[in-house]
């Protein structure tokens, strides 16, 4: 009885081990699928067109912005990123775009924060007038949130959100230059030239 009990406990430790095995192996197999999924769904958008809704409106929080809009949208590379003016969070994050504005404007490129918001920018607008954000452009918001409905592969991952977009709109990189400073280095090789 003894020895059936001590191969009991070893054939359950095997098993869990095995287990453990397949299931470690599987995770792998699924990172890499995953990975490469992204790959191909990253390749699929590089070289596409950003659609920007006929309802966006621009918004000066400011008088000392840098640029208006006209000369925005008209430079050779603008970066754009998508924020939910209505999360407290996502307002948070204007204030890491505002210390990454300058190394971008160095080469003429200008910074988009374009704005969706559930609440009709009531707290953005409220944020704004009481000074507790500031940029240096203009903000466009996206007033009937159709800017993420236009561009479906935002939806796919946060990163995809952030773009360095040429003159015509077509997506040349996808990346948070305030998360990563790697990105923030392939978005600079880009803008250079390099």
């Amino acid at each position: 009885m003894d020895r059936y009990i001590r191969y009991s406990k070893i054939f359950c430790v095997i098993l869990l081990i095995f287990s453990s095995c397949t299931i470690s192996c599987k995770n792998v197999r699924d990172k890499k699928n995953t990975q490469r999924e992204l790959k191909e769904v990253i390749d699929d958008i590089l070289g596409k067109k950003v659609f920007f809704p006929d309802t966006i409106q621009f918004y000066y929080s400011s008088s000392d912005y840098v640029l208006d809009s006209a000369k925005i949208f008209n430079s050779d590379y603008i970066i754009l990123t998508y924020l939910d003016a209505s999360c407290g969070n996502c307002i948070g994050d204007i204030k890491d775009w505002g210390t990454i504005v300058p190394l971008f404007r160095k080469y003429s490129v200008p910074v988009v924060l374009i704005c969706g918001s559930d609440d009709d920018f009531a707290m953005f607008d409220y944020l704004c007038d009481l000074g507790k954000i500031s940029f240096q452009y203009p903000f466009v918001l996206d007033i009937n949130n159709k800017y993420l409905k236009n561009n479906e592969f935002m939806k796919l991952n946060e990163d995809f959100k952030t773009l360095l977009v040429n003159n015509h709109n077509e997506i040349l990189l996808l990346g948070n230059p305030i998360r990563s400073k790697a990105i923030k280095d392939l978005y600079l090789k880009e803008i250079q030239g390099r």
